[in-house]
């Protein structure tokens, strides 16, 4: 090798060391991932986040984006969601609210609510309608809570701070005449670290099953039982639009 050659080598070499220790402070990563686990405290307390009364048989599960839900309408009947005046709030800061109708629609456009007849089942999606937004070249997705903390230990903290916290959910509910407004609150009970591994097998999950079939006049224990299985997988559900992944 000539003296030129060397000299160059001799040059690079430190460079070609600096790189590679210098690449893991480029590429930071997401962090650890955790998930929320939640309990409903209005307006009754429930570990399974179901509710009935004599209108309304429905069940709530919470993803990172959306809180998603499967109703049956157990009245004489038909029962409609005035989706213009529903709102979702996040520790006291409330939001009107997207769902799968115009989950991904620029101009968020009230739409006339369908009918849930009775012995009908409506399963459907709200989250804030601000946290869904197009920047001009694709939509964008926030979390409704922060699951992932960038190895930040000021992400972390924010994270576990949410426990004890409370969302809220109003659904203005037209039964006949009336127009009643049911008013859910759900708390943060904890939130746990999960592997990336357990995460991504998640997402492999299949997609949420077809309705069950209605539900006759029983005793409330039974009618939570039927409701709890039509509602296995309900974590799952992905909206008829393509889910786009959050933006941390």
């Amino acid at each position: 090798m000539t003296r030129r050659a060397l000299d160059i080598v001799y040059l690079l070499l430190p460079l070609l060391f600096l790189g590679c220790a210098a690449s893991p402070m480029i590429e930071k990563g997401p962090g650890n991932k955790y998930r929320y686990f939640y309990s409903m405290v209005a307006p009754t307390k429930s570990s399974i986040l179901l509710f009935r009364d004599e209108n309304l048989l429905i069940q709530f599960k919470f993803d990172e984006i959306a809180i998603h839900f499967q109703a049956q309408n157990i009245s004489r009947t038909s029962l409609r969601i005035d989706w213009s005046k529903a709102s979702i709030s996040l520790d006291g800061t409330a939001s009107p609210v997207r769902t799968v109708r115009n989950f991904y629609d620029s101009t968020l456009t009230s739409f006339a609510s369908m009918p849930i007849r009775p012995l009908g089942v409506l399963q459907d999606v709200v989250a804030p309608a601000r946290n869904v937004v197009f920047d001009g070249k694709r939509w964008q997705n926030t979390e409704l809570l922060p699951t992932t903390d960038r190895n930040s230990q000021a992400v972390r903290e924010t994270i576990h701070r949410w426990v004890g916290k409370k969302v809220g959910l109003v659904l203005p509910i037209q039964v006949g005449p009336v127009v009643k407004q049911y008013q859910f609150t759900f708390a943060v009970d904890s939130v746990q670290q999960m592997a990336w591994n357990a995460y991504y097998a998640l997402q492999r999950l299949p997609k949420l099953p077809s309705p069950p079939p209605a539900i006759p006049q029983v005793e409330d224990q039974m009618a939570a039982a039927a409701m709890v299985a039509g509602f296995l997988g309900f974590s799952t559900y992905i909206l008829t639009a393509k889910k786009i992944p959050p933006r941390e």
